[in-house]
């Protein structure tokens, strides 16, 4: 009987040690200090935030005003909202139109957490400008990051962008509980 339980705690140990290992190699998106990117090329590649000043369009012409920016150059339309509403999007273009047509919608929500507005950090040096009919914007900025803070307490997230597309990343601060992080889908 021993023996069995000495192979049981043998068995116990070696599995922590083996998740610790895992976990220790492994980069994960949890990030314990500010948060830049854990990659070579944080900041690299052609995706930028873009702040919505008006130039977001629904299919009947109005205004999408809840959005605060966007992902260009992404190959998936992610969409920043208020209230830490975080929309994915695939569209495609008609051969007979100049605006791309929505295929799919899946919203993100965070049970539990803050209801946060998206704050820019780290402006690129490129501007747009948009001349949409009767709509006019110039000179639009866009970002490299984009953060909801305090998403959860001790907790923010960002979105930022490598050379393999956009990213989302958690940074857990001290006192902060990642297993307080919860996502939603719908769509």
């Amino acid at each position: 009987m021993l023996n069995a339980e000495r192979r049981t705690q043998n068995a116990e140990r070696a599995l922590a040690l083996s998740i610790l290992f895992l976990l220790a190699i492994c980069q994960t998106s949890w990030a314990i200090t500010p948060p830049p990117d854990r990659y070579p090329d944080g900041d690299q590649g052609p995706t930028r935030w873009r702040k919505n000043v008006g130039q977001m369009r629904k299919t009947d012409g109005t205004g999408c005003d809840g959005i605060k920016y966007t992902s260009e150059a992404s190959p998936v339309g992610i969409h920043l909202s208020e209230k830490s509403l975080v929309s994915f999007t695939m569209s495609r273009m008609h051969r007979d139109s100049t605006e791309s047509d929505s295929l799919y919608l899946v919203n993100m929500t965070f049970p539990g957490s803050n209801e946060r507005d998206p704050l820019p950090l780290f402006p690129t040096p490129d501007l747009a400008n948009y001349y949409l009919g009767s709509f006019e914007a110039e000179d639009v900025p866009a970002f490299h990051r984009v953060v909801y803070e305090s998403l959860y307490d001790s907790i923010n997230l960002h979105y930022h962008h490598g050379s393999t597309g956009p990213r989302m990343t958690f940074e857990v601060l001290p006192g902060g509980d990642p297993y307080a992080i919860y996502m939603a889908f719908e769509g």
